[in-house]
């Protein structure tokens, strides 16, 4: 696996933790449609929540990483529609569905933007 891999997954996994420590439930990890992916499902209460996850090695902002958002939205929200095709289960138990994309660097979140 390369640096770059190494660094995602370590990221991912600090994002997973985060969401556990509040209350959430991992319902799927690495969810691979044909043009996307989705780090983490999770749910909590009647809430539905798809996570991207953005990790790097030292410090950075955020902010900077938003005019490539529009993209990864569009590809987040169609690989969405394929989970729930291939999960209905988990469309039917959710009252509501957002999506959020997470900044993780040196083993700790720093920031977490969400949409409904």
């Amino acid at each position: 696996m390369g640096n770059t891999q190494e660094i995602g997954r370590a990221a991912e996994k600090v994002a997973e933790d985060y969401f556990l420590k509040k209350g959430f439930r991992l319902v799927a990890r690495n969810f691979r449609t044909k043009g996307s992916e989705i780090d983490l499902v999770l749910a909590r209460g009647g809430l539905l929540l798809f996570v991207e996850v953005k990790g790097r090695k030292g410090d950075w902002e955020p902010h900077a990483w938003h005019p490539q958002w529009q993209g990864k939205r569009r590809r987040l929200r169609a690989a969405t529609k394929e989970f729930l095709n291939r999960n209905p289960e988990c469309f039917d138990q959710a009252d509501e569905f957002g999506f959020e994309i997470v900044f993780v660097t040196q083993g700790r979140v720093v920031a977490c933007f969400r949409e409904a």
